[in-house]
């Protein structure tokens, strides 16, 4: 067995205990081991075991142990969504594609389970705080290791996510980094330090980087989206307008050819899928 494997099994094994005493920690560990994946950069025994069941079961088992007051949050959005659940395993049992189907359920049925149960578990604003920088950070992580490779590559190859996760798609990294970089925004505003401040300010940089470096055309619509958004919710618009302009245009002019031919593909594809649609409709 490897040393990252050894690290990941005690790191997982040393939060049990917390996790039973204080439940919200295996909210916690299981965004952390569902996100980041830490087991992925391994390759003994920890890369294919199941440490997020792991955690979960203990996670629940607090739940029995603990007596603090807990109840379901999110009134009438939380049922809401459980209906959708309930509709999603309803329809899945006419799927065209059964198989497919009854696999990307039992995914989806784990995400909700574990959901449900962190509307359950925490109930303070910490706990919130927290979840959601864990968050940012799993992602950011691969945000920072992607951008720093893109870079050092000249912007030549793709990034990719862990191998057999949830992000390991180039579309669906780049779609997850650029959703981050919100949330570091967010703990930049939050913070008082500065060299907290500055290594968000670096790792939102190297996360759009990142995002470009994935070659993924709806990432690069999204992050043009994502910016827009920024800059209408910020107060000095001057000025974060002009650091994201001289951004894009300094990634732009960075990235090699073949990049830009790629992205130069967006509107040829749009054509191509809305031709695909009329062809599917038929005559009217």
């Amino acid at each position: 067995m490897a040393l990252r494997d050894i690290v990941i099994f005690l790191v997982v094994a040393i939060g049990i205990p917390f996790i039973l005493r204080n439940p919200a920690v295996g909210i916690g560990y299981w965004v952390w081991l569902s996100l980041m994946n830490p087991h992925r950069a391994t390759w003994g025994f920890a890369y294919s075991f199941p440490f997020a069941f792991v955690v979960i079961v203990a996670t629940v088992v607090g739940l029995f142990l603990t007596r603090e007051q807990r109840g379901l949050k999110g009134g009438a959005v939380a049922w809401v969504l459980l209906a959708f659940v309930m509709w999603m395993c309803f329809t899945t049992l006419f799927a065209l594609e059964p198989d497919r189907a009854i696999k990307m359920l039992e995914r989806v049925v784990k995400i909700m389970f574990v959901t449900f149960v962190a509307l359950y578990t925490l109930y303070k604003r910490e706990h919130v705080t927290w979840l959601v920088l864990i968050t940012a950070l799993s992602v950011a992580f691969y945000g920072v290791k992607g951008g720093v490779f893109t870079i050092m590559r000249g912007g030549e190859d793709l990034v990719w996510g862990p191998p057999e996760s949830f992000i390991a798609d180039n579309n669906a990294l780049a779609l997850a980094v650029i959703m981050t970089i919100p949330l570091l925004a967010y703990f930049y505003i939050m913070s008082t330090k500065r060299w907290i401040r500055a290594a968000i300010v670096v790792s939102i940089g190297l996360c759009a980087a990142s995002a470009l470096g994935s070659y993924s055309r709806g990432g690069l619509l999204a992050i043009i989206a994502m910016s827009a958004f920024l800059w209408i919710k910020a107060k000095g618009k001057l000025w974060l307008g002009l650091v994201v302009v001289l951004l894009g245009l300094g990634f732009y002019s960075f990235m090699p050819s073949k990049w830009e031919e790629r992205m130069n593909t967006i509107g040829t594809t749009s054509k191509m899928h809305q031709r695909w649609a009329a062809s599917r409709r038929g005559p009217c």
